[in-house]
């Protein structure tokens, strides 16, 4: 995946999303990430060229030579969809569930949670409906013995909600 840098963000994260779609059309995958003034975005997409110049965008690598760098353990966050429940009827969890569901979600790749920061309900409007998701923040360490699996994981995202700018692995020290 091509991991860009966007010097622009939206109040809404669903109308980042859209943006995103007319940035990058087409078929394929789309992660993104709101950090305050701009967007952290993993794509398969390619850039529509009449936007290179319109937008302050930034290509800051791909993901596979930039995981291939990583040695030993890594910091990371990630903003998660914090609900359970199936595709029809989802259920936000308790804040004294948050640890053990987190656990459950990341442990079994390998990642190690340090924090976890309850951001609790974050509304967009999509198809001039109110949508609302919980939100957590999570920072830890994760090793980068296993690059194929890290690979798997920065470019599906984990969990819900990745059109609302949750899932998207961030790394640091790249």
């Amino acid at each position: 995946m091509n991991i860009y840098i966007i010097h622009q963000s939206l109040s809404d994260n669903y109308k980042n999303h859209q943006m995103l779609k007319e940035l990058f059309p087409g078929e394929g995958k789309l992660l993104y990430q709101n950090k305050g003034s701009k967007l952290i975005v993993a794509t398969t997409i390619s850039l529509d060229p009449k936007f290179e110049n319109e937008f302050n965008i930034e290509f800051f690598g791909k993901s596979n030579d930039l995981i291939n760098k990583l040695n030993g353990e890594v910091l990371f966050s990630i903003r998660l969809n914090s609900v359970k429940g199936n595709k029809s009827k989802r259920f936000t969890l308790h804040k004294d569930q948050l640890p053990e569901w987190v656990d459950n979600k990341l442990s079994s790749l390998g990642i190690c949670y340090k924090t976890i920061k309850d951001e609790g309900v974050i509304m967009s409007i999509r198809k001039g409906e109110k949508c609302y998701h919980s939100s957590v923040l999570v920072t830890g360490f994760l090793k980068t013995d296993d690059k194929e699996m890290l690979g798997n994981i920065v470019n599906n995202g984990i969990g819900h909600g990745k059109a609302f700018g949750f899932g998207l692995l961030n790394i640091f020290g790249i």
